[in-house]
C-alpha cells in the first residue's frame, strides 16, 4: 500500500511526543557534554594559573596541554 505524503509528514520533535528513556537519554547526553565543557575550562583557568607561577612558558604550556588533551584516544595497556 502506498503511503501518502501526508502519511509520510512527520511533526516537529517535541518533549511531550517523546517517551521517558528518549528524555533520559538527551539529559544525560547533555550532561556529559557540559561536563566535557566545563573540564576544557576549569583546565584552561588551572593552566594560566600555572604559567603564571611557575614562569612556565607557553612552549611548555603548550607541550603540557597536547598531553592532556587527547586522553580519549590512548592506546589500551597491552593486555586490556
Amino acid at each position: 500500500m502506498a503511503s501518502t505524503a501526508s502519511e509520510r509528514l512527520q511533526l516537529p520533535l517535541r518533549w511531550s511526543n517523546t517517551t521517558i528513556a528518549q528524555r533520559r537519554t538527551l539529559v544525560a547526553a547533555g550532561l556529559g557534554w557540559m561536563l566535557d565543557a566545563f573540564d576544557v575550562m576549569l583546565y584552561s583557568i588551572v593552566l594560566a594559573t600555572l604559567m603564571r607561577e611557575l614562569n612556565m612558558g607557553k612552549s611548555t604550556a603548550g607541550l603540557l596541554n597536547t598531553l592532556e588533551a587527547p586522553r580519549g584516544f590512548r592506546k589500551p595497556a597491552a593486555g586490556n
